[in-house]
């Protein structure tokens, strides 16, 4: 089943369970399993050991002088890589999560707003890692390190950089685990838009000089996501 890490630094226990609700309704949805680690301070999660989570969501009113914006600020300028999501109980701080490239929840904690902010994060996780789990191993690969995906029958195969992988299960499940650097260039596989050198007649010519089929039906949204890669 595929996994995606997420973490919790928030004030109270309560804010954490109503939040962790829904995100759970969300990955039961998305068919993906999602751990939740809950941290009461933001020095307890740095303190860990830095899991590389997918997605951290931090409370900005923390107790006493600990201020979660803070702690934001400085995950960045540590240079943590995973997409942050602030709340708080009002709009006040919406521009300085600008600042720092945060995404910005109130703490009535719409189902739609976090369902949406879910979805966002995908496109934004292209240095994240893709975590598989498989009976008791959990695969970590970087999204980067991945040029294509191929489905076979029930089976699907991770081409990266360097060798590969073959997973037991079929290419429309892995789907819902990709950010959307990940296009379906042919009903069997999808492309890592970002190793796509040229986008020829018949097919699609890759960085490391492979050639993949494109289907026609597939063709402009392949084309759109070409253009649009540098943006």
């Amino acid at each position: 089943m595929l996994v995606i890490s997420a973490a919790v630094i928030a004030y109270t226990e309560k804010e954490y369970e109503v939040l962790s609700a829904i995100l759970n309704d969300w990955a039961r949805k998305s068919k993906v399993e999602l751990e939740i680690t809950y941290y009461p301070t933001s020095n307890d999660f740095s303190s860990c050991h830095m899991r590389d989570f997918h997605i951290v969501f931090v409370d900005i009113s923390m107790e006493g002088d600990e201020n979660g914006l803070s702690s934001a600020r400085m995950f960045k300028k540590c240079g943590m890589k995973f997409p942050i999501v602030l709340f708080s109980d009002n709009d006040r701080h919406l521009m300085d999560s600008y600042e720092i490239n945060a995404l910005y929840l109130t703490k009535t904690f719409k189902k739609v707003d976090i369902e949406h902010c879910m979805e966002r994060i995908f496109e934004i996780t292209s240095n994240a890692n893709f975590k598989l789990r498989f009976e008791d191993t959990t695969f970590c690969i970087p999204y980067d390190n991945i040029l294509y995906i191929q489905g076979i029958g029930e089976e699907s195969l991770i081409v990266m950089k360097e060798g590969s992988y073959k997973l037991c299960l079929h290419l429309e499940e892995l789907d819902y685990a990709l950010p959307g650097q990940f296009i379906w260039c042919a009903a069997h596989t999808l492309v890592n838009i970002k190793y796509v050198r040229q986008i020829e007649k018949k097919g699609l010519l890759l960085w490391n000089d492979e050639q993949l089929e494109i289907n026609p039906d597939y063709r402009q949204a392949v084309v759109f996501a070409y253009i649009n890669k540098a943006s």
